[in-house]
């Protein structure tokens, strides 16, 4: 038997309610009602949601994975399951259709694959924040710190992360060309600029970055061997970012697809097909974050605004993947 919003709550706990389109299955994790075959039921955390239909869904996995976390609702359908459990007091995600556990950091981020990650929150290396240090420690193991270029000891660092001037402040890494690739950021920008802004960039008739475009949205791009030339996340899907807030932006390319995730009220997700292979930059220009390392001289493309945090690796990442990161960074810093 099946409960509608007329009936009695305590009555339809633990009762199932199945779920037919990728919008129902959304609506649970939001915590919304669902409506199925023109009947309304109530979210209940007893309840059992159950896919009548073989869903394939990596929009706002997160609203899903988080009630599934916490052990507020079970989902269930045609042999599969997504579970997000906990071990060993780190997270750990499974679903029964990529039968693999994800393996994480101390942090919550995913492994595989990881060349670097900056933290604000760890900038130190030692488990601390550090107000007075001008290398942004690499805590992926791969010793990629970064020094701090024309910034300041006392006041680089803010309370959200590392503070660009927009005039000249950059940090150069080193080269990290790889086949397929995958940047994530935390990001605050604090200007709207004619031209785009870099946030993690090696530019030079090669390599990829995450940038703000001049059009005030965030973007991914690559340089495609094949075709000669940056192609780029498609644009014109997410609305103008706000300045002052902060957004987690990821992009990525495995040689069939360039994919972008960013944050603005909701998650928004887009993918661009495009076949091909990365072009390593000619001059053989590092990772840089706050801009271009080929315009540097130039002072162009470079950021007005915070990084409070950056991933690179060495593959594509899954849409669970991202969902997982994505996670661990709405709880680190409160998206």
């Amino acid at each position: 038997m099946l409960y509608n919003l007329e009936s009695d709550m305590e009555d339809a706990i633990g009762e199932e309610i199945p779920v037919k389109t990728e919008k129902q299955l959304l609506k649970i994790g939001s915590g919304e009602k669902v409506e199925v075959d023109g009947v309304e039921y109530f979210y209940n955390s007893g309840r059992k949601y159950v896919l009548e239909n073989n869903i394939e869904t990596n929009i706002e996995y997160e609203k899903i994975a988080e009630k599934v976390k916490n052990k507020e609702v079970t989902i269930k359908g045609n042999g599969k399951q997504i579970i997000v459990t906990r071990e060993d007091g780190k997270k750990a995600y499974y679903t029964e259709d990529s039968k693999f556990y994800i393996a994480v950091n101390k942090y919550g981020y995913v492994l595989d694959g990881l060349e670097l990650y900056y933290d604000k929150i760890d900038n130190s290396g030692e488990g601390k924040h550090d107000n007075n240090t001008l290398v942004w420690k690499d805590l992926s193991g791969k010793n990629h710190d970064g020094t701090l270029m024309n910034m300041d000891i006392g006041n680089s660092w803010s309370e959200e992360g590392l503070n660009f001037d927009g005039v000249d402040d950059y940090v150069p890494i080193a080269e990290m060309n790889y086949e397929n690739v995958t940047l994530e950021v935390i990001v605050m920008p604090k200007e709207y600029r004619e031209e785009s802004m870099a946030l993690v960039c090696n530019l030079e008739s090669g390599g990829y970055q995450l940038y703000c475009t001049s059009g005030s949205k965030f973007n991914f791009s690559t340089y495609i061997s094949e075709i000669g030339d940056y192609v780029r996340g498609i644009t014109g899907f997410q609305t103008e970012y706000g300045l002052g807030k902060k957004y987690y932006i990821s992009g990525s390319y495995d040689n069939k697809k360039i994919k972008l995730r960013t944050t603005n009220s909701t998650l928004t997700y887009q993918e661009n097909d495009i076949v091909g292979t990365i072009g390593k930059p000619k001059n053989n220009e590092p990772i840089t974050l706050g801009a271009n390392p080929s315009m540097v001289a130039e002072e162009e493309n470079l950021y007005n605004g915070e990084i409070s945090s950056v991933r690179v690796y060495s593959k594509t990442l899954s849409d669970e993947e991202r969902s997982v990161n994505y996670l661990a960074d709405k709880e680190r810093y409160n998206l």
